[in-house]
């Protein structure tokens, strides 16, 4: 399935299970919008481009007594302005590379899609973000691997392997955890009063905002598997 039918297949299920969630997503913007998001960003994927003209993101209402959940495990959906947004805030948070060699500034620019470049790059293009100052990412540099999806975070940078080879991937991933109920990222998913919760992994405050204020949940599933991706150590330059 591409992009689109993967989209389409987990609206339904959402609709069916979590019509909340469901509804909280928002109308996809003009085109001229979306090329303008490109041109302020870095060139993107095909994927990524068709990905955002099904959708604006997600509206996450704040000063309310109710919760709409998130589409992606534990991760809000970006709009447009939002991808804006994370793109320019990612690239403001410096990360120290001296340690590393004086040529690694260097050897970043010759590096492929899926690489570690130990610090946020130009042509990451955020999708998703956590509580905190992580985000799930496309890598859009060339290579076999363009358009993987990978992870950000502040004290980890870029670290760890490609956790799907891409968008279409990581999503049907997260449509098959949801509609037969088992883990993905280590999270749990849980419908609560209609609302869509994959708690307790990546971007921990969202997890505890939402269960708080939800209160008891109950699972659609406690089966097992383990998480997409993990997190790697520095390795210096050279042999």
């Amino acid at each position: 399935m591409d992009i689109a039918e993967v989209w389409a297949a987990y609206m339904s299920v959402l609709q069916d299970r979590a019509p909340v969630t469901a509804a909280s997503v928002r109308p996809p913007r003009p085109a001229t919008d979306l090329e303008a998001a490109e041109r302020a960003t870095t060139p993107w994927t095909a994927e990524l481009r068709e990905f955002f003209s099904l959708h604006d993101g997600q509206h996450i209402p704040v000063g309310v007594d109710y919760h709409v959940g998130t589409l992606l495990p534990d991760l809000e959906l970006l709009t447009l302005d939002g991808v804006h947004y994370e793109h320019q805030s990612h690239l403001e948070m410096l990360h120290s590379i001296e340690d590393l060699g004086e040529e690694w500034p260097a050897a970043i620019k010759t590096q492929r899609a899926g690489e570690t470049a130990y610090k946020f790059l130009a042509p990451y293009v955020p999708f998703g973000r956590d509580g905190s100052t992580g985000s799930c990412y496309v890598d859009t540099r060339d290579g076999p691997q363009r358009g993987c999806v990978r992870f950000f975070a502040a004290d980890a940078a870029d670290e760890g392997q490609p956790a799907f080879d891409s968008l279409t991937d990581y999503l049907d991933s997260i449509r098959r955890s949801v509609q037969q109920g088992t883990q993905h990222s280590s999270l749990i998913p849980t419908v609560r009063d209609g609302a869509l919760v994959l708690g307790l992994g990546l971007g921990l405050a969202t997890t505890r905002r939402i269960a708080a204020a939800a209160g008891p949940a109950t699972p659609i599933s406690a089966n097992r598997f383990s998480p997409v991706a993990g997190v790697g150590h520095r390795r210096p330059v050279g042999p």
